[in-house]
């Protein structure tokens, strides 16, 4: 079981296999069959898309909410 930091000194168990938030928003993306371009729309920069994906960034609450919603989840 893996541990996963989360920013607020505090950890939780991943069960082994964490995937970043950047990953998973990656992840999510391909399999809608988006471009980041398509995902960020008019919102947010793909370049800013792009950094949240590699973990470079981390995304607001409205814009995590924003990107939840385009990929219908």
């Amino acid at each position: 079981m893996g541990i996963c930091y989360n920013g607020v000194n505090k950890t939780y168990p991943t069960g082994g296999n964490a995937m970043t938030l950047g990953e998973r928003l990656r992840q999510a993306r391909l399999e809608a069959g988006l471009s980041q371009r398509q995902l960020c729309g008019d919102v947010i920069t793909r370049n800013m898309l792009s950094l949240i994906e590699n973990g470079s960034a981390k995304p607001s609450m409205d814009t995590l909410k924003m990107l939840s919603f385009r990929l219908g989840k």
